[in-house]
């Protein structure tokens, strides 16, 4: 008879996860490029902590991945280039770090942790109070994972930018995704 895995719990990041995704990160710095510094690691750590907005995946009570998520006007600029930004728009929901145990990856668990950060956004606004209604998801070239997750969950990708300080790979790919909101259509900028 076949073995079953445990299934995989998503939820909000507690203090007590901390160590946890440090940990993940500290074993796991080189999938990223470039490669997570231990003063990246902080950096991450810290924002999770700051802001909150990060959620883990646990299977059988280890944590086995995390997305930091939020707005930001990270990449606003690349958006108003490619007509994607509404006019006087300064932010967009953003997919910060994503990042799965290798072991439990390509069983989905990345894809639940996107949709969980993504219904999240959606019930965020800007400091202004307007609704967020997109999100940005961004990788590098070779991130073959994220971009099934964005096909996945219907992400357009949208364009390519140079990366300065890559090691392997010289292209930011950029994903991008309007919300609905309830039954209404999706928001599509002008």
């Amino acid at each position: 008879m076949p073995r079953t895995r445990p299934a995989v719990r998503i939820r909000k990041i507690s203090p007590d996860d901390l160590p946890k995704v440090r940990k993940l990160l500290e074993e796991h710095a080189h999938l990223f490029d470039p490669r997570f510094s231990p003063k990246a690691i902080e950096t991450e750590i810290e924002q999770l902590r700051k802001y909150e907005t990060g959620l883990v995946a646990e299977r059988a009570g280890e944590v086995v991945g995390f997305v930091r998520y939020g707005h930001t006007p990270h990449r606003i600029d690349d958006l108003r280039n490619l007509g994607l930004a509404k006019p006087g728009q300064e932010r967009h929901g953003y997919i910060f770090s994503l990042l799965v145990h290798p072991k439990h990856s390509q069983q989905g668990v990345g894809t639940r942790l996107v949709e969980e950060a993504i219904d999240r956004i959606k019930k965020m606004k800007y400091p202004d109070g307007r609704p967020i209604r997109e999100v940005v998801m961004t990788h590098h070239e070779g991130n073959k994972g994220t971009a099934r997750i964005g096909k996945k969950l219907k992400f357009r990708e949208v364009g390519r930018v140079e990366a300065s300080g890559r090691e392997r790979h010289r292209l930011t790919v950029i994903l991008h995704k309007p919300l609905r909101r309830g039954r209404g259509r999706a928001f599509r900028p002008a």
